[in-house]
Order: structure tokens, then sequence, then C-alpha cells
């Protein structure tokens, strides 16, 4: 089903730094929209989905690669 994080440590606030390692090869940032979901849901339908979703946002995906 959808995306989940295991790891919050993977995610920064407003503001924050984004911290790399020094060994980090190449970089890929993108900038993806995203959609806040208030709390998980099942069977949903075109409907009522809208019911689940809080709102909308752009977020700040940084992709570290080998180099």
């Amino acid at each position: 089903m959808g995306q989940r994080w295991a790891k919050t440590s993977s995610m920064v606030g407003p503001g924050d730094a984004i911290v790399l390692s020094p060994d980090v090869g190449h970089i890929d940032p993108e900038a993806e929209p995203s959609i806040v979901i208030v709390h998980s849901a099942r069977n949903l339908t075109l409907e009522n989905a809208s019911e689940v979703v809080l709102g909308f946002m752009i977020g700040n995906d940084v992709l570290a690669r080998e180099a």
C-alpha cells in the first residue's frame, strides 16, 4: 500500500539543514508533491478518499548515490 518511513531520522523540519555524510558520492535532490494523510484507511473510494487527506505539500527528496 502507501509509502511509510520506518526511520524518523530520515526526515527534517522546515528550515533544518540536510546533513550528508562526507563520503557521499553523487547527490540527486528532487522536489516532489506529497500528500499528508491523517490516519491509515482501507477500502477507500474516489468519493471518500478526501476524508483522510489533511493537506498537500512539497517534499525534498535527497538521494545519495555511489560515486
